[in-house]
């Protein structure tokens, strides 16, 4: 008997799945994941699916000889042009190992430690590392930043960013001027 006060306590039935459910769902799963990956990632599939192909057609050298005549090409063109080389192949490429060597494996610690990201519904929200470009002397980081911050938010902590990243300097620009621009006549 309960009155009005007492604690009931209600559990809901427990139900139970098959093994080779589970394995059938987690099997699906990661056929699905490996899909969206191959998707998002394209070229990467790409070079992979023809380096496969050389590979069983041609044994070591099919992969090999490829890389080799696009290495040799590569020196000769620095060579030769290093001003567009570091424009069109040595800064993206270096740009892209970047960000996942040195910056996407820290960003998180980095970003958090650095007070530049915030807490909304009990979830943290990082700004968003979009692009990194390269050359000789400096990085260029791309960031979309939370709705509510401002690249005053990041000035304030460039020193703190710097040091993150194994950095002596950091320096915050916007490519959006301060103020808008002033529209007259008719369109506007």
């Amino acid at each position: 008997m309960t009155t009005a006060g007492d604690l009931v306590m209600v559990r809901p039935k427990r139900f139970e799945l098959p093994l080779w459910a589970v394995v059938l769902g987690m099997l699906a799963r990661w056929t699905w994941r490996g899909l969206w990956w191959c998707l998002r990632h394209p070229g990467t599939c790409a070079l992979v699916a023809v380096a496969a192909v050389l590979y069983r057609r041609y044994d070591w050298p099919g992969p090999v000889v490829p890389l080799l005549i696009v290495g040799v090409a590569a020196a000769v063109w620095r060579w030769r042009h290093p001003s567009s080389w570091w424009t069109w192949f040595g800064g993206p490429l270096l740009g892209r190992a970047r960000r996942l060597i040195v910056y996407r494996r820290v960003w998180r610690e980095a970003i958090t430690l650095c007070g530049l990201s915030k807490t909304y519904d009990r979830r943290v929200v990082l700004p968003r590392l979009l692009r990194v470009r390269c050359d000789e002397a400096l990085d260029v980081l791309t960031i979309r930043m939370l709705r509510g911050q401002s690249p005053a938010d990041f000035q304030k902590a460039t020193a703190n960013l710097a040091y993150a990243f194994g950095r002596r300097y950091a320096r915050v620009y916007t490519e959006h001027p301060d103020d808008p621009p002033v529209r007259t006549g008719r369109a506007a």
